[in-house]
């Protein structure tokens, strides 16, 4: 129950935002089905996979560095986040949604 609330909790305020950002669109507004597949790619599918390569980047880096317990930090703080953007942004690609990008708040 607590996992539930705590879920509700993060997700209930995001997806307000995303439907206030969404509603300050006035002149050429995007499919919101469009904005949750994004959100949904930078939130789940994003993380899976930078998840995925950073173990098996901290995993390669225990064996060739010589400071291995520094891989982890190099790892959360380099890494993590550069696969991430890259991931996020292949997806907008990928999809062609930058075509819908057009104004301010379209990249918010």
């Amino acid at each position: 129950m607590i996992i539930l609330f705590s879920a509700a909790a993060a997700l209930i305020p995001v997806f307000l935002y995303l439907v206030i950002l969404w509603w300050f669109d006035k002149y050429e507004r995007e499919p919101f089905r469009c904005i949750m597949l994004s959100f949904g790619w930078g939130a789940i599918g994003a993380i899976i996979i930078t998840v995925i390569i950073s173990f098996i980047f901290e995993k390669f880096a225990i064996h060739f560095l010589p400071a291995a317990k520094n891989s982890t930090i190099f790892s959360a703080v380099i890494v993590a986040p550069l696969i991430e953007e890259i991931t996020k942004g292949t997806f907008i690609k990928a999809k062609k949604i930058k075509r819908n990008i057009d104004g301010i708040t379209d990249g918010l």
